[in-house]
């Protein structure tokens, strides 16, 4: 049994008598061009909304669409630019309803105009086009209308958006989407933001869904899906939650994703309001574990079965961090991934602490492996041809976020990250972004934390000691057993890391237990903390739930 801690815990190494200085604001760098995802986005432009009415016949991968697109130029331009995947046929394109002809490359829709196009002006621009979905692959992973021979699901990360439609197709250029989708009678449209009409379609022997979102999306996390499905529709939560999956999967999908009201409610009571319209799935035979559409994800049909708890939380925890707030540039992707997979771990801690303590552990071996072997790409600066490196990305990232809010404490943290969310909410964030919110909220300075967790890949070496242990008397006029102050040294050799360890004195019998927190706010700290019992043993992070190493002994 754990004793409470009777009297005091003082850290006599404080930060310093000085407060903290608010950061200082710094001129973004431009978003464009990003050179983690080379050749997507174009710098000049501005699109506000996209208007999609497409017929897609999912078992052919066939689409004949026309994308209407509103734009404000930023610079003055030869010709207008956007990405767009070379497979597709352009029949014709048109400006502010004049028909200009359009060149087609790799990846590129050009459309040069009779003069030069100025910057500030704003344009209307149509693209009717058709033809196979490509299924082409970007970071190892097929990309864009995914297809498993009976649905299409948009699966667009990173840069899938444009084998779908004609776009800026960059996380830092957020548009309003309409999609206006006819699809074979017997098949459903799903999609993103809200269900404006759903009925017979002018085409014959189609069915008409329109979908509409007012509040700005990233390309890649555009939800459009369609399939031979039935729509399943939940209660319990803030929003209505919708999953689409097949007749034959109706039973178990009921029963895998019955947890996600209460999901949403638990995570809402942390990060905020749930921040979009409707919340859902939508199925696919293709394995891909789960893509997080901005208010329907996609989840591979096996995955879903299963009710992996921990893809649930992942990807629902994905619509405030990289949906409501999502990269400025592909390098911040750690923000949206180590959040969701820190979730992961907030889902679990009381329902299967045992889940909670194997992924805590697996971040920890992630972290060790990637200093053991001296990475050369760091949080902030990852592998442009390993983008999603899950060692790093994901294991990595999730374990940062759990250091800080041990760091932190779990309120001051939620409250941060809270503060974080409001500020960038709609919009795109970097990792200074983050630092500097969580900064502000908490009056911390945080550069040396970010200095050795996210822009390296060290760890800590540590050496400590219970440096005295002596009787005190307890309060006047109070009897009882004797009382112990233990003083407690700590320091760190080598690269400093910020960090908060639990410490757990033991003494003779097992009920002899206590906690005393070690918060390295500067490399050697010294701490003191009154107990009942005497100790006669102590366990640096009895868990091990942080990365580190014992430091070499001091030859002194």
């Amino acid at each position: 049994m754990l004793h409470t801690l009777f009297l005091l815990i003082s850290l006599l190494a404080q930060e310093g008598s000085t407060p903290p200085q608010p950061p200082q604001a710094a001129e973004r760098p431009a978003a464009l061009p990003d050179l983690t995802v080379p050749g997507r986005g174009r710098a000049g432009m501005d699109v506000r909304h996209y208007r999609l009415e497409m017929a897609i016949d999912p078992t052919r991968r066939f689409v004949e669409a026309t994308a209407t697109l509103e734009l404000e130029l930023l610079e003055d331009q030869e010709a207008l630019e956007l990405d767009f995947h070379h497979m597709f046929e352009v029949i014709a394109t048109r400006v502010d309803g004049r028909l200009l002809e359009a060149q087609q490359v790799p990846h590129l829709l050009r459309i040069p105009g009779k003069r030069p196009f100025p910057a500030g002006r704003s344009i209307e621009l149509e693209v009717i086009y058709r033809g196979l979905f490509p299924q082409d692959e970007s970071q190892g992973d097929v990309v864009g209308m995914l297809h498993d021979g009976r649905s299409v699901v948009a699966y667009l990360e990173p840069d899938g958006a444009h084998h779908f439609f004609p776009c800026n197709d960059h996380p830092s250029d957020k548009a309003s989407y309409e999609l206006i989708i006819d699809v074979p009678e017997g098949q459903l449209a799903a999609g993103i933001g809200e269900l404006v009409e759903e009925g017979p379609s002018p085409r014959p022997g189609y069915h008409r869904a329109i979908w509409r979102t007012d509040i700005p999306t990233a390309s890649y996390l555009v939800a459009l899906g369609v399939g031979p499905w039935v729509r399943i529709e939940r209660t319990g939560a803030s929003v209505p939650i919708w999953d689409y999956c097949e007749e034959e999967d109706r039973e178990r999908i009921e029963k895998a994703l019955s947890s996600v009201p209460a999901m949403m409610t638990f995570f809402e009571a942390r990060f905020g309001p749930y921040p979009f319209e409707k919340y859902g799935h939508m199925l696919t035979r293709k394995w891909i574990g789960g893509m997080e559409d901005q208010t329907l994800s996609v989840l591979g049909r096996t995955e879903a079965l299963s009710g992996d708890q921990a893809l649930l939380a992942h990807e629902l925890a994905h619509q405030w961090f990289g949906n409501l707030v999502s990269p400025y540039q592909w390098r911040d992707l750690w923000l949206n991934e180590g959040w969701a997979t820190w979730a992961e771990l907030l889902w679990f801690e009381e329902r299967d602490p045992q889940q909670a303590a194997q992924l805590l552990e697996g971040w920890r071996r992630s972290t060790f492996r990637l200093a053991m072997r001296e990475h050369p790409h760091t949080l902030a600066a990852p592998d442009p041809a390993s983008l999603f490196d899950g060692l790093l990305v994901y294991d990595k990232g999730g374990m940062v976020i759990h250091l800080l809010d041990e760091y932190l404490g779990r309120e001051r943290f939620l409250k941060a990250a809270r503060h974080y969310l409001a500020q960038h909410a709609r919009g795109n964030a970097r990792t200074l972004d983050f630092r500097t919110a969580l900064e502000q909220s908490t009056g911390e300075d945080l550069e040396p934390f970010f200095a050795a967790w996210v822009e390296a890949n060290t760890l800590p070496a540590i050496d400590w000691e219970l440096s005295s242990i002596e009787q005190v008397d307890g309060p006047a006029g109070q009897s009882g057993p004797p009382l112990w102050k233990v003083q407690i040294s700590a320091r760190q050799e080598g690269a400093f890391h910020p960090m908060s360890l639990a410490l757990e004195l033991q003494g003779a019998s097992e009920d002899e237990r206590e906690r005393v927190p070690l918060r390295f706010v500067r490399p050697q700290i010294t701490s003191s903390v009154t107990v009942r019992f005497r100790p006669t043993g102590a366990q640096l992070d009895p868990e091990k739930r942080a990365p580190w190493v014992p430091a070499e002994p001091s030859e002194d």
